[in-house]
């Protein structure tokens, strides 16, 4: 992986998974996100399915989902991500991934709810506040989004995996609301990013 030989890692972990030898589950994991990193959803649930049928394991679980969102299979993602919930409500990535299909199938409202879910249960995750936060201004619900824009910054600005489209959001919405004050936070808080 480090050389980025993606073929070659997804032969030696299939390899390794084929042969049950050591740390077989992790190097099937490894596989099943090569394959989703490369266009082939169908392949990463195949490999998801067989690891379920040796172990029932939550993330095989999870993997199984993003296949199908990858896949466009939305309804039967959905499905299968509210099982994943139920029986597993520590898998919050379940959450992400179901927004993300009801969202694709163009169901704006359920996405919502379910990213609500997914704050609700993770308050002091960056990246689901930003999420539910796009929704909501995608929606037209610029308060709440504004609210959740700026939670995500008070949390995350220092993370690696804060969006800085929040800033410009909230940057935007400053200069339409000519809040010079606010502008000007935005504007601090994006030179520390930089």
């Amino acid at each position: 992986l480090k050389r980025k030989d993606y073929d070659g890692a997804l032969e030696a972990c299939l390899f390794k998974f084929a042969e049950k030898s050591a740390f077989w589950l992790y190097a099937a994991r490894i596989a099943a996100e090569i394959y989703i990193a490369k266009g082939k959803p169908r392949q990463a649930q195949h490999l998801y399915e067989e690891i379920l049928r040796q172990e029932a394991l939550p993330w095989a679980k999870l993997g199984i989902g993003r296949a199908l969102v990858e896949q466009g299979r939305h309804d039967a993602a959905i499905e299968h991500l509210n099982e994943v919930i139920e029986q597993h409500p520590e898998q919050t990535d379940a959450y992400d991934l179901m927004g993300r299909a009801h969202l694709e199938r163009g169901d704006r409202e359920k996405a919502l709810e379910v990213y609500r879910l997914a704050v609700r249960a993770t308050p002091s995750s960056a990246s689901r506040l930003q999420r539910l936060a796009f929704a909501e201004y995608y929606a037209g619900n610029t308060d709440e989004a504004l609210k959740h824009l700026e939670r995500s910054v008070q949390i995350g600005i220092k993370s690696k995996s804060f969006d800085l489209q929040a800033l410009w959001v909230l940057a935007y919405e400053a200069a339409l609301g000519h809040y010079e004050k606010k502008l000007v936070e935005v504007q601090r808080r994006l030179q520390q990013c930089m």
